[in-house]
């Protein structure tokens, strides 16, 4: 029409048509999804709307986002049976919609929190006895986002695009429910999250306090299993890193947070670290942290020689289990990934382990350790530059640390049991 110039001509017909059209459409749509078991379907007609739903023009916008409140409907008619599983688009579809509830035209942010309210009612637990309710946060967000006051949505939508806030909305559904379907849902909530804001969700979660719960604990394996493992690990360990500095450098640190969070810190961001190098499956990523990984739990375990805490990773719970031995374990498994069978049952045989978490008997544990880390090769250029400065460290435990490990880099050096001295070890 508009080639043979008869738009203006045609302009009041065109109401008539849009509606049975988008009638149409919505009638093809649930007929398509009713014939294809796979979401294959749904994954398809959710790309088809991404163009226009990030369209340069209000009315496309406005137009995919009406054909968008359809699809969700009859998504959820046809999986009715599945309620509680949140849809597979869901992290995509929040990214495209939640930008639209700040949309200058007030209709299109009130279909984006129809659709957005669609997308949490798929995700609710199924009406029965035996399935606990959603908290009051989320049901009040949903009945917020499908208010059609202009005002509310602009600031439900400045309240949801708080990523720190919704993971504090979600976590009681993850640590207060035994029940599978809402736990299910948050944990995919959280990893959904984690991929497009990761580090605020990971602080989030990190200032949950010890003892480590079993939630939690599938949480981070659940993420480190995920293709979001590697870059998890190297965001924990510079926060571990960090926590080291802070607690070697100076008091500072301590006195801004308080004794009690400043040292509990490295130790739940190690618990963490754990669980994910657990069931990582990239071991050349370890191999490659290690310099950064050894320094900065090998320093926790000198700092920590002697404390009566209970939070080791082995036996939490228990009331005289020495602070150190959380790090011990970390180390452990961390070296686990690197060094051969060979090597590991060397460190096991020679009681590396237990000497080190041994206050007494812990330099000749750290003897042990560099003399198994020099034959194997693991001892390169930068983790001698991360454990040198130790040795004029203000921290007496740390100063007999780095001795012990200098004088077994020495003493092979001697013998000539290494193939190659690190250029920067110390004379």
């Amino acid at each position: 029409m508009d080639e043979e110039g008869e738009t203006a001509a045609a302009a009041p017909c065109a109401p008539g048509v849009h509606a049975p059209s988008l009638r149409a459409l919505g009638q093809l749509m649930a007929t398509l999804l009713q014939a294809e078991p796979a979401p294959v379907c749904f994954k398809d007609m959710v790309q088809v709307l991404r163009r226009w739903l990030t369209s340069a023009h209000a009315c496309e916008r406005e137009r995919a986002l009406q054909v968008c409140v359809q699809l969700l409907g009859a998504y959820e008619e046809r999986c009715e049976h599945r309620r509680g599983h949140a849809c597979e688009q869901f992290g995509s579809l929040v990214g495209l919609l939640g930008p639209l509830t700040c949309d200058a035209s007030a209709t299109s942010r009130w279909w984006a929190a129809t659709c957005l309210g669609r997308l949490l009612q798929i995700g609710a637990p199924a009406k029965t006895t035996d399935v606990a309710p959603w908290p009051n946060e989320i049901r009040c967000l949903r009945e917020r986002l499908n208010t059609i006051s202009s005002e509310s949505l602009l600031v439900t939508s400045a309240n949801t695009a708080k990523v720190p806030k919704i993971v504090t909305i979600l976590s009681p559904c993850l640590w207060s429910t035994r029940q599978s379907t809402p736990r299910g849902f948050a944990l995919r909530a959280m990893f959904l999250l984690a991929r497009s804001h990761q580090q605020p969700v990971l602080d989030s979660l990190l200032q949950k306090r010890l003892p480590t719960d079993s939630d939690t604990v599938e949480l981070w394996r659940s993420l480190g299993r995920s293709a979001l493992g590697c870059h998890i690990l190297v965001h924990l360990t510079e926060k571990l890193r960090a926590a080291g500095k802070s607690s070697h450098g100076s008091n500072c640190c301590t006195q801004e947070l308080g004794s009690s969070q400043a040292a509990l810190e490295p130790h739940t961001i190690t618990c963490s670290l754990f669980e994910v190098v657990s069931v990582l499956r990239n071991e050349t990523l370890v191999q490659r942290l290690l310099p950064s990984l050894l320094p900065s739990l090998l320093g926790q375990v000198s700092e920590t020689l002697g404390e009566e805490m209970t939070l080791s990773l082995g036996e939490l719970g228990s009331d005289d289990t020495p602070g150190s031995r959380l790090f011990v374990e970390a180390l452990e498994l961390v070296l686990a990934r690197c060094l051969e069978e060979r090597w590991l049952r060397l460190l096991r045989e020679q009681g590396v382990w237990v000497s080190l978490a041994d206050s007494q008997a812990h330099t000749a544990g750290v003897c042990l350790l560099a003399s198994v880390l020099l034959r194997a090769e693991l001892v390169p250029q930068r983790l001698v530059q991360s454990l040198f400065p130790w040795l004029g460290s203000p921290s007496a435990n740390l100063r007999l640390t780095a001795t012990a490990f200098f004088a077994e880099v020495r003493q092979q050096a001697g013998r000539g049991g290494l193939r190659a001295v690190p250029a920067s070890c110390p004379a």
